[in-house]
């Protein structure tokens, strides 16, 4: 469409404007943003298209279609608004109603099907399908002044035509020196010549496009990819073969097309479920699509090589929508963001929450706790468990421990001599009585996979007693939430529910039993369509939680009940509401006081049900998953940050961040340096913090940055890169408290060397200059500096910096820098008091320290020493001024697990 077009509605909010334009006999839209008119989204056609399972369409904009203005009910708290209804008539699907409405620089869109003429199945719709214009726009692969940039220097044919004779003569060469004249040698020089030159094809071969857009990419469930690409980026896909992770990635709209696809004779090269952004980044200017629920459809969008040409897709999965039966997508919302803010999905975000009222009453407080998975995996037994929590409070004095950290072995041996078993996690013994509870204040004690006869037949292992309530209760009268792990739609091939009920078992439309993935074993999904199913799932539920009485559950591979390949029971409904039936059953079966955390969930229909939601895919013992190019679902701690990240927007919103859990201890592939990094990306997270450590294991270093990290702050911090990186190195949490408001800025470097980075500080600071005091957490070194300077750091491979940043405002003014007890340097502090001689702080991180410091600008004379008093000093250690300052001082503190009181004077 052009700007000549003939309109023929049109109406504006305070900030956009939407019009319904006729051009050669097609009607479409346009939404503009009025202000700047440099941000536009354009629609080919009006009343959407309908895709029926057998490959037959139905359009709605070939014809002028009836326009009407309406009040529209639109969701997410905004309520009725001015807006339009599009009625067109699809013959066999019947009358089908576009509803647009308006609220300021938001569209909303949805699509509503009134009846069917006759039974119909459809197998998509198309929400919306047009172009999309940011700043000066994109107007074709050779449009070079637009920002494209076209790669390599010749054609594609032409350094294919280069390659044959090369290969021919390879081959040939091959065979006279090895005096053959044919066979398997002749096979393998073609092959290895075509592997050979791929990258020289790649390389000198043009059509890689390179420009100014980037695109936010969202899989459709927890493990899968979320990152930025950049235009020319090959689109994200799962490395393995489709047979081990197909199943966990194909579940929404674009099922067996991964990309890159073709639909409507367009090449779609990149793809995200349920919303994305695309952002211009030399004009900063963004776009935000996205739906409100996934309670109707699985939807999605499909953008060309150039993220130009686009798609919004309703995925209705061969449904049988019977006559006279009406039907409507979830709503859709296209959002204009003419001056990129650091936060461009936080409205959308707040949109969907809206939109998905709760079931329970609040996410709570968010947990801290220890798993059993990553230290006994599947071997885990009762006897070895008990080890980890107590049963029995023993002092460490009482056996007469020396001074470190005692080993399971040696903890065995200590319950037999005194009579009972040992103590939470191990006593950490440099105070000898100190326990380790009051040093790691965990609150969640999680029973993860293993303890179960086979997945379905959730009964305990001999490994186990035959009443878990002897396990549940042993936890819970020690003062911890009772955790335990479950998958009910998941069942394995040896199990006794597949011989008693071989029917719930999901199959393909081959009518064989569908493939469920791989997650070291191959397994199958039960039919969450089919009711007997879903009261199975409940009646284990509630078994675990109301039986067994555990409170915090974790519910695995809940996709596994909707899979895409599945010839399902129902097909009155789409895979998304029989999604959202089960969730809500799952929810329903445990009640609200229990603490839900979904795992393997499409994303969607978790939003309202889960207190909360894993985000990535396994963290596992090491840096790369095993694959290491694979940016998906295989465990690998580099794939679970990248998620941490760019998932953080989520966090309190939707549910609270699962990041996985923290591994600490030796014995693990990480290097010191990329524990830092792990750490500091979910400190910043503001999610769950797990452990699944033997804490013998953990070095005393190590188990300084693990206490830091307690309690979580609740907050999540802005990646400021996350249109620049698919890995966001840039991260900024802003902060306020009885200190003041302060900053924590995170420098990360993900590549796999030691690298210089520099940021300025000036794009923190964009008003008038000012003098900062600086404290990178993990060295503890501070720097005073001006905000027009940059920050100069050195970072390791797969590792962080974390600078605490704070206005010195005047001298004369007493400021707290930071600490090295917390890993916010600030939310430490309860309350602050200062005068002229003295400052008095309150402390409490609700556990007890040792060997930890404050950080503090204290405007006395540089002369004079300090005095420290209070429950919270240090009497055995003194303070010292640090820093070419001699007004930055470093103040020993030893808190109890109530926390306590730090006086600090001029002496």
């Amino acid at each position: 469409m052009s700007d000549e077009d003939e309109v023929l509605f049109s109406w504006r909010s305070s900030e956009a404007v939407f019009e319904i334009v006729d051009r050669s006999g097609e009607v479409g839209w346009r939404f503009v943003d009025a202000l700047s008119g440099l941000c536009k989204v354009q629609g080919r056609e009006l009343g959407g298209r309908i895709y029926g399972s057998q490959g037959e369409v139905y359009e709605a904009g070939t014809k002028r279609p009836s326009i009407k203005k309406a009040k529209v009910k639109v969701p997410g708290g905004i309520g009725n608004v001015d807006g339009v209804v599009v009625s067109s008539n699809l013959g066999t699907v019947g009358e089908v109603q576009v509803w647009f409405g308006l609220h300021k620089g938001n569209l909303f869109t949805k699509l509503v099907a009134l009846g069917a003429a006759e039974d119909v199945r459809l197998k998509d719709i198309i929400l919306w399908d047009g172009d999309l214009v940011l700043g000066d726009g994109v107007r074709g692969y050779e449009d070079l002044d637009s920002g494209v940039m076209v790669d390599g220097f010749m054609p594609a044919w032409v350094a294919v035509l280069i390659l044959i004779p090369v290969a021919f003569a390879y081959a040939a060469l091959a065979m006279y020196m090895h005096e053959e004249k044919y066979g398997p040698l002749m096979f393998g020089h073609y092959i290895a010549v075509c592997l050979l030159f791929i990258p020289v094809v790649r390389g000198l071969s043009g059509g890689r496009i390179r420009g100014p857009r980037s695109m936010i990419s969202n899989a459709w469930q927890s493990w899968g990819f979320c990152g930025s690409l950049r235009m020319g980026d090959p689109p994200a896909a799962p490395s393995l073969h489709w047979i081990f992770t197909r199943a966990f990635h194909d579940g929404g709209v674009h099922g067996e097309r991964l990309p890159p696809n073709t639909l409507g004779g367009r090449n779609l090269r990149y793809c995200s479920e349920m919303f994305t952004a695309i952002s211009d980044v030399n004009s900063r200017i963004a776009v935000v699509f996205g739906f409100l629920t996934q309670r109707q459809n699985f939807g999605g969008f499909d953008f060309d090589r150039i993220m130009r040409s686009g798609i919004a897709r309703c995925a209705c999965d061969d449904l049988f929508l019977l006559k006279d039966k009406s039907f409507e997508t979830d709503w859709m919302t296209i959002q204009l963001v003419p001056n990129l803010s650091d936060e461009p999905l936080a409205d959308y975000c707040q949109l969907v929450a809206e939109s998905n009222p709760t079931t329970f009453k609040h996410f709570g407080d968010t947990p801290m706790g220890w798993c059993s998975w990553y230290y006994y995996f599947k071997e885990v037994t009762a006897k070895g468990l008990t080890l980890h929590y107590t049963v029995h409070d023993v002092k460490v004095e009482d056996v007469g421990a020396s001074d470190h950290l005692l080993s399971l072995t040696e903890l065995a041996w200590l319950a037999t001599r005194t009579g009972g078993w040992f103590t939470f996690l191990l006593y950490q013994c440099e105070w000898r009585d100190l326990k380790m509870r009051e040093s790691i204040p965990l609150e969640v004690f999680q029973l993860d996979d293993g303890y179960q006869k086979h997945w379905g037949d959730w009964v305990p292992s001999k490994d186990f007693p035959e009443d878990m309530r002897e396990v549940s209760g042993s936890i819970l009268r020690h003062g911890f939430k009772a955790g335990i792990w479950l998958a009910p739609f998941a069942v394995d091939k040896k199990s006794d529910l597949v011989k008693e009920h071989p029917e719930w078992v999901m199959k393909n439309k081959r009518g064989k039993r569908a493939n469920s993935g791989n997650v070291g074993h191959f397994f199958y999904g039960l039919d969450a369509s089919r009711p007997e199913v879903v009261e199975f799932a409940k009646g284990q539920l509630e078994k675990v939680t109301k039986g067994w009485g555990f409170n915090y559950l974790k519910v695995d591979f809940i996709y596994a009940a909707v899979l895409a390949d599945g010839d399902r029971y129902d097909y009155t409904r789409t895979r998304a509401q029989i999604a959202d039936q089960a969730v809500r059953e799952i929810r329903n079966a445990v009640g609200d006081e229990v603490f839900l955390v979904g795992c393997g969930c499409p994303l969607g229909s978790g939003i309202g049900f889960f207190n909360a939601m894993r985000i990535g895919p396994d963290v596992d013992r090491t840096w790369f998953p095993f694959l290491k190019w694979d940016k998906w679902n295989l465990p690998g701690a580099r794939n679970a940050v990248r998620n941490t990240i760019t998932r953080s927007f989520m966090h309190r919103k939707w549910w609270v961040n699962d990041p996985d859990c923290v591994l600490f201890r030796s014995g693990t592939l990480f290097k010191d340096e990329e524990i830092i990094g792990i750490a500091t990306v979910v400190a910043l997270g503001g999610g769950m913090l797990m452990l699944s450590d033997d804490m013998a294991q953990i070095p005393q270093h190590r188990y300084k940055i693990a206490t830091s990290l307690m309690p979580p702050s609740n907050l999540a911090a802005i990646p400021l890169d996350l249109f620049r990186a698919e890995e966001p190195t840039e991260l900024l949490l802003r902060l306020d408290g009885p200190t003041g408001p302060w900053m924590l800025l995170a420098l990360c470097n993900w590549s796999h060397s030691v690298t210089d980075k520099t940021f300025w500080l000036s794009r923190l600071f964009r008003t008038e200059e000012k003098s900062l005091h600086i404290l990178e957490f993990w060295t503890q070194k501070y720097s005073r500096m001006k905000s027009s300077e940059p920050i100069k750091a050195r970072i390791h491979a797969h590792s962080a910096v974390l600078f605490a940043i704070r206005v010195a405002e005047d001298d004369s003014v007493t400021r707290y820098v930071g600490s090295d007890f917390h890993v916010t340097s600030g939310m430490e502090v309860v309350n602050m008091s200062s005068s002229s001689t003295k400052l008095q702080l309150e402390l409490n991180v609700k556990r007890s320290t040792k060997d930890a410091h404050v950080t503090v600008f204290l405007p006395f004379d540089p002369q004079l020493s300090v005095k420290t008093s209070g429950s919270a000093n240090d009497p055995i250690r003194k303070a010292e001024r640090v820093g070419p300052d001699h007004r930055i001082w470093k103040v020993p503190v030893g808190l109890k697990e109530k926390g306590g009181t730090l006086i600090i004077e001029q002496e």
